[in-house]
């Protein structure tokens, strides 16, 4: 562990090599989505504050804390949709749709930052509206469910993207919290929000099966918690092209384990589409260099 957190693009390895089971664990329990995503944001929050008064961050209040805590509920909105996703289209498939908020990113950028567009994003979309058509074609008639599963995918790759961005607004503000105190404060207005609407949603937060409580603390504990840690503490210490190519690891693998472990069946435009998306957001996330 510590000769990989010495080496930045080995922990940003490891650190999506671990996001990577998140969509597993939530598709191995068998709570409701807002559930998992309680669990996973306050276990990963407990960690995280505890990580933090660990190495000396503190956590003051002002705009950065804001920030921080709207971000959260962006990260809280991203998890129902996206668990819900997972319910409907299995992991794999969820996982890589939702990365598809690299889109929505480039969008805020060039509408609201005026960025100007590279060659290269335009390939990317065009390169990602092929795969997504390769991905969703076969099963858009299988019925609602699955149409259901897309839209909540997507829908939550853009609450993603909303949380980058705020996340992004906490470290800009004068005398900004540290980022293992940002990312916990985010992590723990999730829970609180998530928290309600277990609530709202007519939900029971009591985990009767102590399967489902051990893979809900790995989950909130080490994907949440350690994986976050590693990729956060790497990613401004390796090339951004870098950085999008090895963070492709985690809709990839998410993929690969679903195969695995569920036994999923795949065809050639499964493979196919799911090439084309990965390199649609390789370069889309490198574009906004």
């Amino acid at each position: 562990m510590t000769n990989t957190l010495r080496s930045p693009l080995a922990a940003l390895t490891a650190g999506a090599f671990i996001i990577s089971f998140s969509s597993i664990f939530s598709r191995l329990s068998s709570e409701a989505p807002v559930v998992n995503g309680f669990y996973r944001m306050f276990f990963g929050a407990v960690f995280l504050i505890f990580l933090a008064l660990l190495t000396g961050s503190r956590f003051k209040a002002g705009r950065s804390m804001v920030y921080s805590a709207l971000a959260g509920v962006l990260l809280g909105t991203d998890m129902v949709f996206w668990h819900t996703g997972i319910e409907y289209v299995g992991p794999g498939l969820a996982t890589l749709l939702a990365n598809f908020q690299v889109f929505f990113l480039a969008f805020y950028e060039i509408s609201v930052e005026k960025k100007p567009a590279s060659k290269r994003l335009f390939a990317a979309m065009l390169l990602a509206v092929a795969g997504l058509y390769l991905l969703v074609s076969p099963g858009w008639n299988a019925g609602e469910d699955f149409q259901k599963g897309v839209f909540f995918s997507l829908t939550a790759g853009m609450f993603y993207a909303f949380f980058t961005i705020f996340i992004k607004k906490s470290s800009q503000v004068v005398n900004p919290l540290e980022k293992t105190a940002s990312i916990a404060s985010a992590c723990a207005a999730s829970a609180v929000f998530l928290f309600a609407g277990t609530f709202l949603m007519g939900e029971n937060l009591i985990v009767e099966s102590t399967g489902d409580l051990g893979i809900l603390l790995v989950y909130g504990i080490v994907c949440q918690g350690v994986g976050w840690v590693l990729i956060t503490g790497a990613i401004r210490s390796v090339r951004l092209s870098i950085v999008g190519l090895v963070l492709l690891l985690q809709p990839t693998l998410s993929w690969v384990w679903e195969v695995i472990i569920f036994s999923k069946p795949v065809a050639a435009t499964d493979i196919a589409g799911a090439l084309l998306a990965m390199i649609a957001i390789y370069l889309g996330s490198v574009s906004k260099n």
